[in-house]
């Protein structure tokens, strides 16, 4: 009895699992089978439209940065090299110290050029003073003449006085009315009178040498007309030696003092400094060494200035003119671009290669590390403007044949377009191909893309 019901209640377990699984395959039975529905399998591309404007174009080519310039540190005296402050490739600035000299036997000709300049500065005040006394020397000539002036007058005037007495007592004498002794007496006086004229005259003819109007007349002057000029300008050629013994102290004075600068630039010098900002290129002189003027001991090159030198075909020469804008990379794995115009124009034509060399000198390029040699590559705007199809610079993709093409849609299909990039900047490029403004080009092309693929259009705005 018990091993039936078991039997019963395994049956039914079992029947309890199975129910749904037949329920299922038997539901599945009854449903219609449909076919599946067929996938949308053409590909959606993304396209914008082509603009048609005005632009520069651009010439790519090849070339190294140079330097600017280079200079050679040359000391200016005689001296043993006492110390060295930089090395060789170490980066220099305007005033930096290079290298110091002795300066021992500049400093004692410096020391003896100062005792110079005190004796000179003593014969300058002593010939001061000496022309100031002769001035006053010359003052009191003029007055000495002014009286040696007075003086004879007064001797003239006794001596005419006494020769009209002398006449008078003459004619007296002649009639018997003065006694001969008197005659000879006034004779006497007479004589004494003319003598002290003719001293007094020689007196002032002697104080009056230098004082006289024929002295200034030859001395090339115009003689004055009030008394007052005159006295100066006595005075003035009077001293004119003097004058002359001052200037001379003074000249001596100026050419000491011009020593001693001259010295101190010298004694400066010593301390060689860098005359630019640069790079130590190469040092000619180790410590101890004697230098010469003619010794080089540092070659500076000017890095704060580099120019790309480069050349440009001869059919390309009529679109570069000098200040055409360009930019110049240098570098692969950390690439940099920097400004810069064009230099110059060489006015002759490498005869091998049918091109002339361009330089283009770079803008403040500070911050960069940019070294002469560097492989660049210079992008120059062209003066002439052209007409071209301005596109994003997604569009643009390489063909098998690594060259540039576009895809344009046209009727849904794909159709590639082979360009040449005219200009390149801001994330726009400027292409010269068959492309026409309002023309579908796709964007971010694939590489499976090829001609009469049919597309779904997607249109963006960049």
């Amino acid at each position: 009895m018990i091993r039936r019901q078991y039997s019963a209640l395994r049956i039914a377990w079992l029947v309890s699992r199975l129910l749904p699984a037949l329920t299922l395959i038997a539901t599945a039975g009854c449903t219609r089978s449909e076919p599946p529905q067929a996938k949308n399998t053409t590909p959606l591309v993304e396209v914008s439209a082509v603009h048609m404007q005005q632009v520069r174009p651009q010439i790519e080519t090849f070339g190294t940065l140079s330097h600017v310039g280079k200079v050679e540190v040359f000391p200016t005296t005689e001296a043993r090299v006492q110390a060295i402050a930089v090395k060789e490739g170490q980066s220099v600035t305007t005033g930096q110290l290079l290298a110091q000299l002795d300066s021992r036997r500049i400093e004692i000709a410096r020391d003896q050029t100062l005792a110079l300049i005190a004796s000179r500065r003593a014969a300058e005040a002593l010939a001061f003073e000496q022309l100031r006394e002769g001035r006053r020397a010359a003052e009191a000539q003029m007055i000495l003449i002014e009286k040696a002036s007075l003086e004879l007058e007064q001797r003239r005037a006794e001596y005419n006085a006494v020769a009209e007495l002398l006449g008078r007592r003459r004619q007296l004498h002649a009639i018997g009315g003065v006694a001969a002794s008197e005659i000879d007496a006034l004779q006497t006086q007479y004589q004494r009178s003319l003598t002290e004229v003719r001293q007094a005259a020689s007196d002032l003819a002697l104080r009056t040498i230098g004082y006289r109007d024929q002295d200034i007349h030859d001395a090339g002057l115009a003689i004055p007309v009030s008394t007052a000029q005159r006295a100066a300008v006595l005075i003035e050629l009077n001293t004119s030696t003097l004058h002359a013994r001052l200037e001379v102290a003074r000249a001596e004075l100026l050419s000491a003092q011009s020593e001693l600068r001259r010295i101190e630039v010298s004694l400066a010098e010593t301390s060689v400094r860098s005359p630019i900002d640069g790079v130590v290129a190469s040092r000619g002189m180790d410590v101890g060494g004697q230098a010469h003027p003619q010794t080089m001991l540092f070659a500076l090159l000017d890095t704060t200035r580099l120019y790309a030198q480069t050349s440009i075909r001869e059919e390309q020469l009529p679109l570069v003119a000098i200040g055409n804008r360009a930019q110049v990379h240098v570098g692969r794995r950390l690439p940099v671009t920097v400004g810069g115009s064009v230099q110059l124009i060489a006015p002759y034509l490498d005869p091998g290669s049918r091109s002339a060399r361009v330089r283009v000198l770079l803008d403040d390029h500070s911050g960069h590390l940019l070294l002469p040699g560097m492989f660049t590559r210079v992008e120059i705007d062209t003066a002439v403007p052209q007409q071209a199809a301005v596109v994003p610079l997604s569009a643009l993709s390489r063909d098998h044949a690594e060259q540039q093409q576009v895809f344009l849609v046209r009727n849904g299909q794909l159709f590639s377009t082979p360009v040449s990039v005219v200009s390149n900047a801001n994330g726009r490029v400027a292409l010269r191909g068959d492309l026409h403004a309002g023309d579908s080009i796709v964007l971010h092309p694939r590489s499976t893309y090829h001609d009469g693929m049919q597309v779904s259009v997607l249109e963006v705005q960049e």
